[in-house]
């Protein structure tokens, strides 16, 4: 864990970082930490441990100038002394995954990052006893990396391994049920949380901030499920512990939706291609169609948490395109296919989809309804008014709460962007 926080400490530093120091500053530290590496070299060897921390410093100094080549050699020779110097499993090296992770998201390569995130776990599960709490951890931040990137079913795999080994070892399975729920919501599927209530039978091992988490969790999962009397309880249940939470203002439930109803005798086709150049008709599945590249949004997500990367990578057991591997997504706090959302723009737009935004206004009821929509200003065509209208018309809020009560709230108002989330 400590190595974790040095990452996290030095990701935030990037950015500040980044740019600050002249060419001949930042020329002038180069050189400096090379002649370091080197004197290292010449007097104790070209595997030794004493090199670990000057190459870390000097990938972390090409990272916050945006130099990732030398940066990515930096890591790479780090790691390997790292696995010679203290074996192949070693967590000093998970600082220098999560850097490279950092450097592939930089330059687009998800896939590379995905590897890293998963290799990341692989060395949190063989490097801890199979028995110890600290795993946990690991599960439920791969969990996130796997929902915050498209790959829902993926999520629930782990965070279900997750849960079964902390049964296993007598330790609460909440927090990740928590996140299991919202891997749900987030794939689109139904929202009934009876795991997420087992999980809440264990009230006594849970400290009051998970417990309103958890809370809430469920009152969001039974608004979704259009059970809001039953809703009302568990926001009364949180507001008993946090006042803060039992007066507070209306905010969006994470879901994703599908834009239009497919009817169930809803026909499509896709070519397929085998090995010796033969064609054939395979029909689309339910997903598939909503997925498909060649039409105008089918779906969006609602971001509400602003956790979700600005790409999907292939899930397990989803059929695809093998030409396209990720697809990347546009837009805050609603998210959309990029491709779908270009078929739906006119040409002259599609290079500055940045500079549009839609400001909205809206009654969040006290049900989670959303009513009264309209829009105040928009440098939007048309068309995609229409689609932000269209989606929040599915779209769910957790209700004000005016001590714990669900109650209505008037003039919300939520200004929807255009550019790409955050990698």
């Amino acid at each position: 864990m400590k190595h974790r926080v040095i990452f996290l400490l030095t990701t935030l530093l990037w950015p500040t970082v980044a740019g600050a120091l002249a060419d001949d500053d930042y020329l002038a530290r180069v050189s400096q930490l090379e002649s370091r590496v080197a004197e290292l070299e010449t007097s104790n060897g070209p595997f030794t441990d004493a090199l670990f921390e000057p190459l870390v410093s000097l990938a972390e100094l090409h990272i916050s100038e945006g130099d990732f080549d030398p940066a990515t050699d930096a890591l790479r020779r780090a790691q390997n002394i790292s696995h010679r110097n203290n074996g192949v499993y070693t967590p000093r090296q998970l600082e220098l995954v999560s850097m490279l992770t950092h450097i592939a998201l930089a330059g687009g390569h998800y896939d590379k990052a995905n590897r890293q995130e998963k290799f990341r776990f692989f060395i949190a599960r063989h490097h801890l006893d199979e028995t110890s709490p600290d795993l946990l951890p690991a599960y439920a931040e791969m969990g996130q990396w796997f929902m915050n990137t498209g790959q829902t079913r993926r999520a629930r795999r782990i965070l279900n391994e997750g849960m079964a080994l902390a049964e296993h070892l007598d330790q609460s399975p909440l927090p990740l049920a928590m996140l299991v729920n919202k891997a749900r919501r987030m794939q689109g599927l139904n929202t009934r949380p009876e795991s997420l209530l087992a999980s809440l039978e264990t009230v006594e091992r849970h400290d009051p901030d998970t417990l309103v988490a958890a809370y809430l969790e469920v009152a969001d999962s039974l608004i979704l499920s259009r059970k809001d009397e039953q809703a009302a309880g568990f926001y009364n249940k949180a507001a008993e512990i946090s006042a803060q939470v039992g007066n507070s203002d209306p905010r969006p439930i994470t879901m994703r939706r599908a834009l239009t109803r497919l009817r169930a005798d809803a026909t499509r086709f896709r070519i397929e291609q085998n090995l010796y150049g033969q064609r054939r008709l395979d029909r689309m599945t339910r997903e598939e169609m909503l997925e498909d590249q060649e039409v105008e949004p089918q779906w969006f997500l609602m971001d509400a948490d602003q956790t979700r990367r600005g790409f999907n990578i292939p899930d397990s057991h989803q059929r695809g395109n093998p030409q396209q591997e990720t697809e990347r997504l546009l837009g805050r706090p609603l998210l959309f296919s990029e491709e779908q959302l270009n078929n739906l723009l006119p040409y002259r737009l599609k290079k500055r989809q940045g500079e549009l935004s839609i400001e909205v206004a809206f009654t969040v009821l006290a049900n989670g309804n959303l009513d009264d929509i309209e829009i105040i200003a928009s440098t939007a065509p048309f068309r995609l008014d229409r689609l932000i209208l269209d989606s929040l018309r599915r779209v769910y809020y957790r209700p004000a709460l005016e001590n714990g009560i669900p109650v209505e709230r008037r003039g919300i108002r939520l200004i929807q962007t255009f550019a790409p989330p955050d990698v």
